[in-house]
């Protein structure tokens, strides 16, 4: 049976998790999608696929990579994301399949804004040490590399409370 037959004979919007069994990052999804799948339960189904065992489906859907989500709706594909993501951005592709959410609401936090204040931060640490008249650089990379890694720090993620 194609990929296509499988969506279509589908009652709800389906999100197809393609994976594999040495991948580690699809291990590491796997919880998370079933918990999210959980709160979307009788409204969005998952369909899991293992391109190992069924290259021709991931072909099929132009997957070059696991994991890899896609979301159909209608038959036709409506989102995809490869690569690890969180709960919020889980929740964020499974509302796309109910067009609760736009296409256009980022499913996950962009990487590159992160390393360029990363980069931007090492540079001027590296420019300080190598010219001492430019120590004031040495307080604005050390101030950057902070709010660079407040991204991945889970007090800094926590909602406020009053």
């Amino acid at each position: 049976m194609t990929l296509k037959e499988q969506i279509q004979s589908r009652s709800h919007p389906v999100v197809v998790q393609f994976h594999a069994p040495w991948c580690g990052p699809c291990k590491a999804i796997s919880p998370h999608v079933d918990a999210v799948a959980k709160e979307f339960e009788g409204r969005v189904e998952v369909l899991r696929i293992d391109v190992d065992v069924q290259p021709e489906l991931a072909q099929e859907a132009g997957v070059r990579g696991v994991p890899t989500l896609v979301v159909y709706r209608d038959g036709a594909e409506v989102r995809r994301h490869s690569g690890m993501l969180g709960r919020d951005g889980l929740g964020t592709l499974f509302r796309s399949a109910l067009d609760e959410a736009s296409s256009s609401e980022p499913v996950g936090k962009p990487k590159w804004h992160l390393a360029a204040k990363l980069g931007g931060a090492f540079a001027l640490l590296v420019l300080s040490s190598q010219i001492p008249s430019l120590d004031w650089t040495k307080w604005v990379g050390m101030g950057l590399l902070f709010w660079g890694m407040r991204e991945m720090c889970p007090a800094c993620q926590a909602p406020a409370t009053r």
